[in-house]
């Protein structure tokens, strides 16, 4: 939607709200199948039976083999290791239970077997860092604990290198007959290690050994037969889930000039990364980005080496910076990267495991390694564990088909749960068309033309794909919706829509529910409607006539319009209006005048004429913007605007206005008095102004004479490139003020300088 000097499209489509609810629609997503088919960053959002979507939380420790049936590993000879109970000597039936979060279910080895055969191992599927082993046994009749029994782990370093055997080492076992329900055994490192603490308002703090286990592979040895054995559940605890897994599925991705690094995000100590002893390799060659997908609050970034708890021999981990950005962009519009922390080898020159905490967690959600060196030394693995809700995630909807035929689409409501520091925001874009794509694949996944698709013998062809792309008149995305219930701010009328929400909390421990999304919207009058203004230039403050010319685009079944109303940059006379249809003049049946409008009423319906609307005026604003919209007899509170048949078509320029040096330009408030009693004039105030030297967003603010804040809000930038607000009177309690004078103030800050612009306005009934 444009939006102009003088009334704006705030104004201008401010009744719709008194529309009969007869004349309105509503399209509404409210239920888990619809969020479903959006598309969100996976395991990231809560979709619950009762259609309720919220972000997920991350439990610190968490118990990371209830998920290990999620993951995958590549098994050296061949095909792929699935995370869970993948080996068992005994009780093969049963031993899925191990790890099913119920301890009503029980693992049973065969009394019949052998005790060599007692035995079970589990597959994380990924190396986790494991800081505890819990046994949980049953004790009642006909079962009870294991007696004897050891524990081992393996970090899933193969030995050879080409078979898939593991080297493991013994976490803990029983010394005396166990009748213990409950069997802990801590985490420990065997390898060289440190530890980095990053306090707020601290730098990094003193060394210490970490105290965790790097554990993929688990093994139950049962040492002694006995009556009723049993074992309930595995719990095996990380320090929450490593979010550098999925990376790639979750919409983030990863940068290094080698294209390896990957590698070191995959949860297989066997695939490691880095770059040793490289010829024409400089400094910061090596570093490495990585895009999570989203933004956690981290508290734990852990780099693990080659070297592994079981003191193999390899490089440690060399000098390097480590840095994290929220996602937020720089005035070039790089990504904002802070140094976390800058890592120099200690006495013991470089360890096997390193450890970065932060304490409170950092919101991140890119991170990268720059070396200090051209010799990274091999890393194993790069873990980030974050805490708390996802500080932020969006879901898009898919291509929306609100109706088949145009509709005007007002305001988008949604219903939330948003506690203290939580918000939902919203953005949108619009379309009439939507076109498929074919894309041809041989048999063997390559993609070829259609032609050499169609030459090809049907043994070679593979799958055709259709795409669905949205047609030229789509619009990109809009400015967040800052509040249920915001017009709509993308090109209206349309037939489709994208929606995209996105979640956010500024504290780990909360985070917003969302309930619902709705529409509303109304059957557009005419299909398509274009506007263009003639003359496109001005002299500054001299009345000039202007011809505005729009011209509709009929559809069988449209119901025409037979009203016109366009924002002035000032009073227009009586005398100058001239009406023509496809260049016949008439005589209008109504027309209204006030200092910021025109509204026309037309001698009959128009489905197909081009309608011209000449009047003089003066512009005061460079550049002015008109905005038309097009309204029917029946339905006086509703209005379809006129989009701008081209670049530039609805704007006029002032050229002998020198450019101003100004952060704030172009300041228009609009009408002089403010009259909120719902009659449909004057009752909001339009603020719109330029920012020619920024593409940054300023606040406008209303102040009492006595200096007392009524109401702020943060300007939108509309496609037109002007920005601004509206004001309907209201303060921030939503209640009216009362009559009198009160203060607009534009404020902008820059990097060099403030600027702030006050105006005063009356407020009357």
């Amino acid at each position: 939607m444009n939006t102009a000097g003088g009334l704006g499209v705030a104004a201008l489509l401010v009744a719709l709200s008194g529309v009969a609810s007869e004349a309105q629609s509503v399209y509404r997503v409210n239920t888990r199948s619809q969020w479903l088919t959006w598309t969100f960053p996976r395991d990231l959002l809560e979709i619950r039976n009762d259609g309720s979507v919220t972000p997920v939380a991350f439990d610190q420790p968490a118990n990371v083999a209830l998920n290990a049936p999620l993951f995958t590993h590549a098994l050296r000879e061949g095909g792929e290791g699935q995370g869970g109970v993948w080996k068992v000597g005994s009780g093969r039936s049963t031993a899925g239970n191990l790890i099913d979060g119920d301890p009503a279910t029980l693992w049973r080895p065969d009394q019949a077997d052998p005790v060599d055969e007692w035995w079970v191992e589990i597959n994380l599927g990924r190396l986790m860092p494991v800081t505890s082993i819990r046994l949980i046994f049953p004790d009642q009749e006909g079962a009870r604990p294991l007696r004897e029994f050891r524990v081992f782990g393996a970090d899933g370093k193969r030995e050879p290198p080409n078979k898939d055997i593991y080297r493991f080492h013994l976490i803990g076992g029983t010394t005396r007959w166990n009748e213990e329900t409950v069997v802990e055994f801590e985490g420990s490192n065997l390898s060289r290690a440190a530890v980095f603490q990053l306090t707020e308002g601290a730098g990094p703090g003193e060394e210490f050994e970490t105290d965790f286990d790097s554990i993929q592979f688990i093994r139950i040895l049962v040492d002694a037969k006995s009556e009723d054995a049993a074992l309930a559940e595995v719990e095996v605890f990380a320090f929450g889930q490593n979010v550098v897994l999925g990376t790639v599925e979750r919409g983030g991705e990863v940068i290094d000039e080698r294209g390896r690094g990957g590698e070191m995000g995959d949860g297989d100590i066997n695939t490691p990364w880095g770059v040793h002893n490289f010829q024409n390799v400089g400094v910061g060659d090596t570093d490495f980005v990585w895009d999570l997908g989203a933004l956690f609050w981290i508290n734990r970034i852990i780099l693990l080496s080659d070297r592994t708890s079981t003191e193999r021999s390899g490089a440690g981990i060399n000098d390097h910076r480590m840095l994290g950005s929220d996602g937020s962009l720089t005035p070039s519009g790089a990504f904002d990267f802070e140094l976390l922390f800058d890592f120099q080898g200690t006495d013991w020159v470089h360890p096997d495991f390193l450890t970065y905490l932060f304490s409170p967690p950092r919101p991140m959600r890119l991170l990268s390694g720059a070396w200090a060196t051209t010799a990274t030394g091999l890393i194993a693995e790069f873990m980030v564990h974050p805490t708390g809700y996802v500080a932020q995630v969006a879901m898009t909807s898919d291509f929306i088909q609100i109706d088949n035929r145009a509709q005007i689409l007002h305001a988008l409501h949604w219903e939330a749960d948003t506690p203290p520091g939580t918000r939902i925001q919203a953005q949108t874009r619009s379309g009439t068309e939507l076109l498929e794509r074919l894309i041809y694949y041989r048999s063997n996944g390559a993609e070829v033309t259609k032609d050499a698709f169609e030459k090809l013998p049907d043994v070679a062809k593979g799958e055709v794909v259709t795409l669905i792309e949205p047609g030229p008149d789509w619009s990109g995305w809009s400015p967040v919706y800052r509040f249920s219930g915001q017009e709509f701010l993308s090109p209206s009328p349309r037939r489709f829509v994208r929606f995209r929400i996105i979640l956010s909390s500024d504290r780990p421990e909360a985070a917003p529910t969302l309930h619902s999304l709705s529409l509303d919207h109304t059957r557009a009058f005419i299909t398509g409607i274009t506007g263009v203004v003639e003359p496109r230039e001005a002299v500054l403050g001299v009345p000039q006539r202007f011809i505005y010319r729009i011209t509709p685009t009929f559809s069988a079944g449209d119901l025409g319009f037979d009203r016109i109303r366009i924002a002035m940059p000032s009073q227009t006379d009586r005398d100058s209006l001239s009406v023509r249809l496809d260049g016949v003049e008439v005589a209008p049946l109504d027309v209204q005048i006030t200092p910021d409008s025109l509204i026309v009423q037309l001698p009959r319906t128009v489905r197909r004429e081009e309608v011209e609307l000449g009047f003089r005026v003066s512009v005061a604003d460079n550049p002015y913007f008109f905005v038309a919209a097009v309204g029917r007899t029946q339905q006086t509170g509703l209005w379809q605007e006129a989009v701008a048949d081209g670049r530039f078509a609805s704007t006029v320029f002032l050229p002998e206005v020198p450019s101003s040096s100004r952060l704030i330009d172009n300041l228009s408030i609009r009408p002089a008095v403010l009259t909120p009693n719902g009659d449909g004039i004057g009752d909001l105030l339009d603020i719109r102004f330029s920012v020619p030297k920024l593409d940054k967003a300023a606040m406008v603010r209303i102040y009492a004479l006595n200096g007392s804040l009524i109401q702020e809000c943060e300007a939108q930038r509309s496609a037109d490139g002007s920005w601004g607000c509206a004001w309907s009177g209201r303060d921030a309690r939503g209640i009216l003020v009362a009559p009198g004078t009160y203060l607009v103030r534009v404020g902008l800050d820059s990097e060099t300088r403030e600027e702030r612009l006050t105006r005063s306005v009356a407020v009357a009934y």
